[in-house]
């Protein structure tokens, strides 16, 4: 590559990213970019003419992973075989956890936290594992895109860093598996829809941001008087302000938060709440009502 002035362009794709970086033996700096490709967006899922007719649960249960779809394959058995190959595989080679069994109830646990603050000291006593293991595991799964950590937002910037995060996995439907949910219509009536249907919005935002080659400024927002928005979106001093709802009807209710947030910000901020409802757009009290299917409508301008 050095030696022509002619570029040349190399795509290296996969989904073993751990050791990628330690086996080149030359940095490449300045030469390569390094993309992270996540789960398909409901978006990209449009472009199968066959999935246009999933309701939100449906879509929610069966997940975003192309292969299921592409090789008409059983997804229960699927992510089965995913979560056996991932433990045995992709983890051993970084870590040696001896007792697999406890790395899979671990994983479990994860999935049952799943939209929750991250309570590792929690987390560790339930899996049996030291508080140090639990911190290593969760790092571990983050690193290698199962989960996401969101972290609360805050003017200080170290308090982001330290408060806190929301434990959220990319993928709605390994949770789905994971919780031993046996049905879309199961799923839509299981305690943890609230909460598999915000990781999934707020995951499709993060998709957004990577899929544009960019770092997504996405956090949480809290007060102490337990008012939230679920998603907030800094770019500046602007914001998108993002109350997520698994309701397929408004109350006045819901924009409680949202209004909230109105008083005490004083940066320009737009709000926005994006509800499992069919009705694509509508506007309450200048807040932006978006169904789950038009996320992308978010960033428009």
């Amino acid at each position: 590559m050095d030696a022509t002035p002619r570029a040349k362009q190399f795509i290296l794709s996969g989904s073993q990213n751990f050791l990628l970086l330690e086996r080149v033996s030359q940095s490449l700096a300045g030469r390569s970019a390094l993309l992270e490709l996540l789960p398909l967006t409901y978006q990209e899922f449009l472009t199968q003419k066959a999935l246009k007719e999933y309701s939100v649960w449906e879509y929610l249960y069966f997940g975003s992973y192309p292969r299921p779809y592409k090789e008409n394959l059983d997804h229960h058995l699927w992510y089965q075989s995913y979560i056996k190959t991932y433990i045995e595989r992709d983890v051993r080679q970084i870590i040696n956890i001896k007792d697999v069994v406890v790395f899979h109830r671990f994983l479990k646990l994860c999935a049952g936290r799943h939209a929750q603050l991250l309570n590792l000291a929690s987390l560790a006593i339930d899996a049996g594992i030291s508080l140090t293991t639990a911190k290593t595991w969760i790092n571990l799964l983050e690193t290698s895109y199962i989960i996401f950590l969101l972290r609360p937002y805050h003017k200080n910037f170290n308090k982001r860093l330290i408060k806190t995060p929301k434990l959220y996995f990319y993928d709605s439907g390994l949770v789905a598996h994971l919780l031993e949910i046996d049905s879309p219509q199961h799923l839509s009536i299981h305690g943890t829809r609230g909460g598999i249907f915000e990781g999934f919005i707020i995951s499709e935002i993060i998709k957004c941001y990577y899929n544009s080659g960019k770092v997504p400024n996405v956090y949480f927002w809290r007060d102490h008087r337990g008012d939230e928005v679920d998603c907030i979106i800094e770019r500046g001093n602007e914001f998108k302000s993002i109350e997520i709802k698994s309701t397929q009807t408004l109350t006045q209710d819901i924009f409680k938060s949202l209004l909230r947030w109105q008083e005490i910000t004083s940066s320009k901020t737009n709000e926005y709440l994006i509800y499992a409802g069919n009705e694509k757009q509508q506007r309450i009290k200048n807040i932006h009502i978006i169904n789950w299917e038009n996320i992308p409508e978010i960033f428009k301008e």
